[in-house]
């Protein structure tokens, strides 16, 4: 098992100082109550069954907030998340949430 910080096992990374943005500042200090990682079927037609992707994760935090995490890179034109990417996309907004379908929201057909 590795030890120490998650920077240390990257190879490049980007490091946004989020503290005192407005949407994340209510939540520092708060404990994180639940996770929950929403999977996604992923067909690989030459392998067979296919496999599954970790594409959302939804956290929530003691007094009830939800910060929904999404892999995936958001295009602006068409409203839409482009899934399974290298990108994450972090949305405060249920609502934005539901119109995205990310977390726990339908997925597109």
């Amino acid at each position: 098992m590795n030890r120490g910080a998650l920077l240390d096992q990257l190879r490049a990374a980007l490091v946004t100082e989020v503290t005192e943005d407005s949407r994340w500042a209510p939540l520092i200090g708060q404990h994180i109550t639940d996770v929950t990682v929403y999977w996604e079927d992923v067909p690989t037609p030459n392998l067979g069954d296919g496999t599954r992707y970790p594409q959302d994760i939804a956290l929530t935090f003691e007094l009830g907030a939800r910060v929904f995490l999404s892999a995936a890179i958001y295009e602006d034109s068409s409203h839409t998340l482009f899934r399974m990417s290298d990108n994450v996309v972090v949305v405060f907004d249920e609502l934005f949430a539901q119109c995205l379908r990310v977390g726990p929201f339908e997925r597109p057909e």
